[in-house]
Order: structure tokens, then sequence, then C-alpha cells
């Protein structure tokens, strides 16, 4: 229970700072991995053939049989309204998270135990659809918020600052600063004493040096390369304030299916590796993963006649099969 707490609080920090990761950040969605789902929006293909409930289920490895591992229930609109986890062999639930939604916006999210003690509770404000605060509970006092989140955005929704309190105390801020075209020109980050301790810029070759020596600047660049046959791709380059450089590099087909992903290090050197299959309806078919040493693993998926994942099999670098998933949608 302790690491699907610490895993819970992950996901949560993540979603709470999304727009200063948007640069790495992608939409969870049921499809291509069943573990990967939109808790805060729409899941769109499953809105759209009214699926009411997902159950994934694994094989066990001595037994050969599958059992079930979790459930979605969604309401109308494709958003999921309950979670469950549950223990091996499928027999109890030891995780419950239960959504609930006002206007189509996330207005509160309870995490359980299986005996129905609470884990923690998120409860979110809006102004104008847009999220102004999220209040964290967790088990040892569900009156007063252990967490705080509080955000602002400027005249055009974009979000310029997003400041965090920890039992009522700056835990940390950051600010947004955008150029006149809507694209970031400057993250700021402040620590629990409201000190400048790191600042983020976006232009690829930024012109001069800035002057705060007790700042850490650091700087966040994409740039994109297009081949002549149309397939291109993105190079993303994180420079930190000792000027070392680390890069993301995303290759694209020229119908912008990603094909291939690769991760260098401060040296130069490739640390990873993703290679990418598709079908004809544009969906994963099979990736596979390596560093350095070579393959590390490759993972493959099946969909349904209505284009859903359906099974999902891990095989690693020797040939054998680690892991296999199924899901199975309800009406």
């Amino acid at each position: 229970m302790k690491n699907l707490f610490t895993l819970l609080l992950i996901v949560f920090f993540f979603q709470a700072n999304a727009q200063f990761f948007s640069g790495q950040y992608y939409q969870f969605v049921f499809y291509p991995y069943s573990s990967q789902v939109n808790w805060y929006g729409e899941n769109t293909k499953l809105k759209e053939q009214k699926i009411t409930e997902v159950i994934e289920t694994s094989k066990d490895e001595k037994s050969g049989e599958f059992f079930k591992v979790k459930e979605y229930k969604l309401n109308n609109s494709g958003r999921i309204i309950e979670y469950n986890q549950f223990s091996k062999k499928g027999k109890k639930i030891k995780l419950n998270i239960h959504c609930d939604f006002q206007n189509n916006l996330m207005n509160e999210m309870r995490a359980q135990k299986a005996n129905g003690d609470t884990i923690y509770i998120t409860r979110y404000t809006y102004k104008n659809n847009k999220e102004i605060s999220r209040d964290y509970f967790n088990k040892n006092k569900l009156d007063v918020p252990n967490w705080r989140l509080e955000n602002q955005y400027n005249d055009s929704g974009k979000l310029i600052m997003s400041q965090s309190f920890r039992k009522g105390k700056l835990n940390y801020r950051y600010e947004y600063e955008f150029y006149p075209n809507g694209s970031k020109k400057e993250t700021r980050y402040y620590n629990s004493k409201n000190k400048l301790k790191y600042r983020y810029t976006y232009e690829c070759d930024p012109k001069g040096e800035l002057e705060d020596k007790e700042v850490k600047n650091r700087n966040y660049c994409v740039k994109k390369d297009i081949k002549n046959d149309g397939s291109y791709m993105e190079i993303s380059e994180y420079k930190n304030e000792k000027g070392k450089v680390t890069k993301y590099i995303r290759f694209y087909s020229s119908d912008s299916l990603l094909t291939q992903s690769e991760n260098y290090n401060f040296k130069g050197e490739m640390n990873y590796k993703t290679t990418y299959q598709y079908n004809s309806n544009r969906q994963v078919t099979k990736h596979e993963d390596s560093n350095k040493k070579g393959l590390l693993y490759t993972n493959n998926f099946e969909y349904n006649q209505q284009g859903l994942f359906a099974k999902g099999s891990r095989i690693d670098k020797k040939g054998k099969e680690t892991y296999e998933w199924k899901l199975e949608y309800k009406n």
C-alpha cells in the first residue's frame, strides 16, 4: 500500500505541474497502454462507443490463467468515476479511487483502502473553467488540507503562476512568462523561502548572459529538422547551469507518426532508444526499448474490431514473455 500511495503522489505532482512539464508531458489515455488513463478529462474513444466499464486482466505465470487486476468505471461523458485495483488473483479490492465531476470538471478525488479507510482526498475549485486551487487532505487530518496548489492566469487563459503550500507555508512557486504570440518565454522557480533559484528559457541559441549568479539558469530548446521526403525529427535540448546538454530526439514519418525516440546524456552517449511500428489505423502494434548495451524488451499490442486496445505482451531480450494483459469493455 505504501508503494501505491507513493505512485499516486507522483502522478498527482505531475498533473499539478503539467504546464511546466509541457515539453515532455503527454496526455494519459487508455490506448495503447492499459495502465495509462485520462483521470481529469474525457476518454474520447470510450465515450464514442458508450463504454461504461473497462476490466484489465493479467496472466499468472504459473497457472497461465488471467486474473482481474484493475477495473475502471466511466460516466456517459467518458470520464473515470471509479477505479479499483485488486490483490493477487483478483480476489479482493486493494485500492479504490472515486472521482466526482461537476460540469465535466473534476470536483473531488478520494482514495480508500480495502477496509474503507481514506488514504487521501483532493478537492478542486475553478473559475471560467480554469483550475484556480487544489487542496490535498491526507488520512491523518481530513478537515485541514496538508497541501494546497494555487493557480493564476492571464487574460488569454494561460497559466502565469502556480504556487504550492504545505501545512500553510510556501513550498514552491513557478512563474511563467510568454511572448505576445503566446509561446513560452521564461519559467522561474522560487523555493520555500520565496527565493528565485532557477530560471528556464526556451529560445534556441539565446543571446547574452543573465547577470544574477545566484540563480541557476537553464535552457530548454526544441528544434525541428524536415527532410526532403517529408519525414522530420524534433530535437529537444536541455542545457543546465553548467552548460552541459542532454538531448531527446524524436523521429517522425512524413504522415507524422512517431517512429523512433532517442535519449542522450550529458556526455553525448545514447542512454535509451525506442522504435515504434503501426497498423493501418495508425495504432501502435509494437515498440522495442533498447539501451547502449542492446535490446531490453519488446511490447506487442493487439486491438479489437472497434479499434480499442485488447491485448498486450512484453518479451524480454532473451525472447521470453514476462507479462501479458488484456482489456475487456462493457457497455
